[in-house]
């Protein structure tokens, strides 16, 4: 066989090659388009069952504390982000009153159902679930199907679930800006002024936390401690915690208080960005 039937043959197969890979790449864009397009809708239908009326406004005190947007100033978030206006406030009071959500039909869904979480001006406004480990909802949806996606849920080695000391709560960073896809958006200080607390929704009621800290650390950091064996490691966790923020809330964080920690993935693999709150007590809401 000559040299030059040779180099064709190997021509052909290298084309043949490049035609395989590309189609095989195309497919794999498509089916993670599709997967992500069914965790999508699927989340958005069962906001439209669980929600007696969608609360609209972010509560009074997240206003009370927003400064006005710097219009001049180039910002990292989304420019769509709504600026806050007191008179359309919608007081959290009032909502947890209102029980938007219908946790009865939401645990006869799923089960695992054990909260619902909102922050305003990002996509975050989901279920919160708790499984048995933490590898299941990582993969499945709230309709416990098999998805990229996932779910955003609680870490299972907490006990006492919603009512944890510190309520450690994980969701996928999506391309798509799903799940905790835009929880980066506290990396800007600014985005913190507009909107510093969050709202999570319990069988027991509506519940505001109050951001304290938000930073980058990996997976392995202690960061992720549920429990503390007293008051004093509590506020050494704490002090910790504001040292890593990157910015100063002003938020003060008591021994008696219950925290949240919002978590999903930063960067390389083992990276993770996190967002830390404290929750506020009826009673202090209405001083």
């Amino acid at each position: 066989m000559g040299k030059k039937k040779l180099a064709g043959i190997a021509r052909r197969l290298v084309i043949v090659v490049a035609v395989v890979l590309f189609c095989y790449s195309a497919y794999q864009l498509i089916s993670t388009f599709l997967e992500y397009r069914q965790g999508t809708e699927e989340y958005d239908n069962l906001e439209n069952l669980v929600f007696a009326q969608m609360p609209t406004q972010p509560p009074a005190r997240i206003t009370e504390q927003a400064e006005p947007k710097q219009t001049e100033e180039k910002q990292d978030i989304t420019e769509t982000q709504p600026g806050l206006q007191e008179e359309t406030v919608v007081n959290l009071q009032q909502e947890a009153q209102m029980n938007y959500v219908d946790f009865a039909t939401l645990k006869e869904m799923n089960e695992d159902s054990v909260a619902w979480i909102i922050l305003y001006g990002t996509n975050i406004n989901y279920p919160v679930l708790q499984g048995e480990d933490n590898d299941f909802y990582l993969h499945h949806t709230f309709n416990k199907k098999a998805n990229a996606a996932g779910s955003v849920f609680i870490d299972a080695a907490i006990e006492e679930g919603m009512e944890g000391k510190n309520v450690i709560v994980y969701g996928h960073n999506m391309r798509n800006g799903s799940m905790f896809g835009t929880l980066a958006y506290y990396k800007n200080e600014q985005m913190f002024k507009n909107y510093p607390a969050f709202l999570v929704y319990t069988e027991n009621g509506a519940y505001e936390y109050a951001i304290y800290a938000a930073f980058t650390t990996t997976a392995g950091s202690n960061v992720y401690i549920p429990d503390f064996g007293s008051e004093e490691s509590f506020l050494e966790y704490i002090d910790r915690m504001k040292g890593l923020s990157l910015y100063d809330t002003g938020v003060e964080v008591s021994a008696d208080d219950k925290i949240m920690t919002l978590s999903t993935c930063s960067g390389s693999n083992n990276g993770r960005f996190v967002v830390q709150a404290k929750r506020i007590e009826p009673e202090e809401e209405q001083k």
